[in-house]
């Protein structure tokens, strides 16, 4: 609600009112009668002393307001939410991941999520599609929530760096195998970039010669939020 034009706000907030509409081109008001369900991942109060919310729109918005915490705050529900993803992406990608680890369960209840919930939904894709048995277990989820450092052995470093299994690579067909490879170096060049630059997305969109927009889909596509690296860089 807070990423309409001010236009918008003004047009919503009367039919709201007026409980009415009128088609564009149309001559006549159309009755409505609706309920309105907004969420924010911002502070509305701090919108409107913005000026980026209207505080009417807002006020007539917050009938009822509910606060969900973020995923740190309410680690119970780390387990229901990974075994709910789990069966659903075992389900969608035909594979056979039936259970997980209590090491590699012990990692996501510890991590604080930055991302929230839908980081752990790309994580556990991720770790679904990598597995190379029925259980995940810490060798399929990212370092970074791991803490895992690099291996002696030059094949399992280099495995760990790109993110994927080298023999896991070995045993799918080779445009698969190239769009793991592309999605692992995507993620490790995006994840180096945003520390170096703190998180600020448009110092990483201008060195990665993207735009920002694109730079977005490509860090909700990795699970990636640009707190992490804010909160890593003023540690």
């Amino acid at each position: 609600m807070v990423d309409l034009p001010a236009h918008l706000q003004v047009k919503l907030l009367r039919a709201l009112e007026d409980r009415r509409v009128q088609r564009v081109g149309g001559e006549r008001a159309i009755p409505v009668n609706v309920r309105i369900m907004a969420a924010t991942n911002r502070l509305p109060e701090g919108e409107v002393e913005a000026q980026r919310l209207r505080a009417d729109l807002y006020y007539r918005l917050a009938v009822v307001t509910l606060t969900v915490p973020p995923l740190r705050e309410r680690r119970e529900d780390v387990l229901p939410l990974v075994r709910s993803y789990l069966e659903h992406f075992s389900r969608h990608l035909g594979r056979q991941v039936t259970s997980i680890a209590p090491d590699a369960l012990e990692c996501l209840e510890r991590y604080p999520w930055p991302g929230n919930v839908r980081e752990l939904i790309n994580v556990i894709e991720r770790a679904v599609l990598l597995c190379g048995g029925t259980e995940l277990g810490v060798t399929d989820l990212p370092r970074g929530i791991t803490g895992r450092r690099g291996a002696g052995h030059q094949r399992v470093e280099e495995s760990e760096a790109w993110g994927t299994s080298l023999d896991r690579l070995q045993a799918v067909p080779l445009g698969q195998a190239r769009r793991e490879v592309v999605a692992a170096f995507e993620r490790r060049y995006l994840t180096e970039l945003l520390k170096a630059t703190g998180g600020r997305v448009g110092e990483t969109a201008r060195r990665a010669g993207i735009n920002e927009r694109s730079l977005y889909i490509l860090m909700r596509r990795h699970g990636l939020a640009k707190e992490a690296f804010k909160e890593r860089r003023h540690a």
